[in-house]
């Protein structure tokens, strides 16, 4: 989250691991999985995180 805060980071970028697998290693830009790109997913993400936080104020 450091580098991510702290870098010039392209938007709508994904940060990760550049190590074997995307486990562990330094922070780099990488391509987001699958469900990552899942406009469906996404949208359920936003209804849950909306359900949780309540109403924003006015």
């Amino acid at each position: 989250m450091l580098y991510a805060a702290t870098q010039d980071v392209p938007g709508n970028s994904y940060i990760g691991p550049d190590g074997p697998g995307g486990f562990r290693g330094s922070p780099t830009v990488r391509r987001p999985g699958r469900a990552g790109l899942d406009p469906a997913m996404a949208g359920r993400l936003w209804d849950a995180t909306a359900e949780l936080v309540g109403p924003l104020p006015q």
